[in-house]
């Protein structure tokens, strides 16, 4: 049996990629953001179980390094961090790191 969360957006708060370009003032912004916190991956990853690895570029416009360290931080053990020199694309070694993470990190087989 295997068991796998990915978060795609790797993002700590959902409201920062939903405002992401939205022209709202910033009562409006703070309404939004206390809407979705309950439901922010960085509210919920303390309580969850299971090995953590995440990836960031070191030149992410959406996801600053400082985001990152904070949702890595916000993690339970045991959990990895790999930064890479990249966009929010990330690059061909951050794809081969993950995939020996996998095969490693999850015990995997091929």
């Amino acid at each position: 049996r295997v068991g796998l969360w990915a978060i795609q957006a790797a993002t700590p708060r959902w409201h920062e990629w939903y405002l992401l370009g939205r022209k709202l003032e910033a009562q409006e912004r703070q309404k939004v953001a206390a809407e979705m916190a309950e439901m922010d991956p960085i509210a919920m990853i303390p309580a969850a179980q299971g090995r953590f690895l995440f990836q960031f570029g070191t030149d992410d416009f959406y996801v600053p390094k400082a985001r990152a360290q904070e949702f890595f931080a916000a993690a339970p053990e045991p959990k990895k961090i790999l930064l890479y020199d990249a966009g929010h694309g990330l690059n061909e070694k951050a794809i081969k790191d993950r995939a020996a993470w996998l095969e490693t990190g999850l015990r995997l087989r091929q």
